[in-house]
């Protein structure tokens, strides 16, 4: 705004004459005036001159950006009133100017009085237009504040509850929310030892979802305090109690109760003094599918680990590789991390082309991946045998997606296996070296025999078993 209350404007006209003339017949109306001669150096002077607070606007200004195009632009970066000022009556010209701004058009030599009016009523709808705003945002303002109260239940009862008064004249409206609310609510007055701390609860109001809870009506438990109604209450939950009461500091808190043989997610806080209150949900599903949830997790970690098998999923679309607890061990991967990219896993596979090889051709042409294939364990010296089995995950538009796989370290089992083929070996030289020597062939027979009997195999010679005793 301009200096002390003389309001500032900037007039924008090609015509020197003209524009001499307007400013004189503003300025003996009380106004500072600052002239600009085309499009180009309004929008400047829009922009660097001080405490502009109203534009009048030429819309044929010679060369270059006629008046619309420099009210456009500077309207893009000001909130100011802008005028139209021009000699144009043409319909199409007025309705141009209406969609950039709506403080007015003046005509030409409309006369001194109609200006000054013109001008006034722009300032005032200027006004109106900010007051307006103003009362728009103070009207969001306090929405969003509604809102944020709306959003906290516990809150929204403690108000309840503290402005019991303010309750008696709604008491339709709460008796509906209190009966209706599909968490339970309990209300108890606050039992003090001679020391002045809390050792009990008595019951002053519930409502039935609370009484649904317990399997006990209000009429059941009115009068009687806490420990009354349950005498092993766990310790846990009378120490929160406890504690909220003297510190005055609501709580959030989930356990088990062993009374109902139940979990609770309670929020403990405290309406008014003297007065404890419980909002609490039955979270039992929950806790029951979590503790379901997790046996049948230890018991597949269980699984994997003691058949050393593992699981790993390969993203398409990050190159990402997923590996479960086993599998990331056959790798030597810390148990910590996530998931790993190809180069990582590919560091550890010496035979990493033919693997790569047999993925393109499942990923490609649906071809099986069954693969024995040596793995290097990072950090470790000792290769390891391993068979890999995997299958192809489309997405819903039958595009590839993830190779999902099974991963099993047979290290052990290939080592005996190959422990065995020399021993056979070895036994099978002997067996040619004694060829004329029919009692050493039936000891070497049975020899074998044996050996593969503890593997758990059926005897290679079964004409050299021993027969029992007549």
């Amino acid at each position: 705004m301009g200096s002390g209350n003389q309001k500032r404007i900037l007039l924008v006209e090609d015509e020197a004459l003209i524009a001499l003339a307007q400013k004189k017949t503003l300025e003996n109306h009380g106004y500072a005036v600052v002239t600009a001669s085309s499009g180009e150096k309004a929008v400047i002077l829009a922009g660097t001159e001080p405490d502009i607070d109203l534009i009048l606007m030429d819309i044929n200004l010679g060369d270059g950006i006629d008046g619309t195009e420099a009210a456009a632009r500077i309207l893009e970066n000001h909130d100011i009133p802008l005028v139209f000022l021009s000699s144009h009556t043409e319909r199409e010209v007025v309705e141009k100017t209406e969609g950039i701004t709506s403080y007015g058009y003046i005509v030409k030599n409309s006369g001194e009085m109609v200006l000054a009016a013109s001008v006034k009523m722009a300032f005032k709808l200027f006004d109106a237009h900010r007051r307006i705003q103003a009362q728009r945002m103070d009207i969001e303002a306090a929405y969003e504040e509604m809102q944020v109260s709306n959003e906290d239940l516990m809150q929204t009862q403690q108000d309840l509850l503290e402005h019991e008064a303010a309750l008696q004249a709604s008491e339709t409206q709460y008796k509906s929310l209190f009966e209706n609310l599909n968490s339970s609510f309990s209300l108890y007055e606050v039992v003090l030892d001679e020391k002045g701390s809390p050792n009990d609860y008595r019951y002053l109001a519930v409502n039935p979802f609370y009484e649904k809870t317990i399997g006990k009506k209000f009429a059941e438990l009115k009068g009687k305090t806490l420990l009354e109604v349950f005498p092993t209450t766990e310790a846990l939950w009378l120490e929160t109690f406890a504690n909220v009461f003297l510190t005055g500091v609501p709580s959030r808190q989930e356990s088990y109760s062993r009374e109902l043989d139940r979990y609770f997610e309670m929020v403990i806080y405290i309406p008014q003094t003297g007065r404890l209150a419980l909002i609490g949900s039955d979270i039992s599903e929950r806790k029951f599918m979590e503790r379901d949830l997790k046996k049948t997790e230890e018991r597949y970690q269980a699984a994997q680990r003691m058949g050393r098998v593992g699981n790993w999923e390969f993203e398409l679309g990050t190159r990402r590789i997923w590996g479960s607890d086993e599998a990331r061990k056959i790798f030597g991967m810390d148990s910590g991390e996530v998931d790993f990219s190809t180069e990582e896993i590919g560091q550890c596979l010496p035979e990493r082309e033919r693997i790569d090889q047999a993925l393109g051709n499942l990923i490609q042409e649906g071809k099986e991946f069954h693969l024995e294939h040596t793995v290097n364990p990072r950090g470790s010296g000792e290769p390891r045998i391993v068979w890999s089995v995997a299958e192809l995950e489309r997405d819903a538009d039958g595009t590839p997606e993830f190779v999902k796989g099974v991963i099993q370290d047979i290290t052990e089992r290939k080592l005996a296996e190959r422990k065995i083929q020399e021993q056979l070996h070895e036994l099978q030289r002997w067996y040619d070296a004694t060829l004329d020597r029919e009692d050493r062939i039936l000891e070497l027979k049975r020899e074998v025999n044996s050996l593969m009997a503890a593997d758990g195999l059926q005897p290679r010679y079964p004409s050299a078993m021993e027969k029992p005793d007549a």
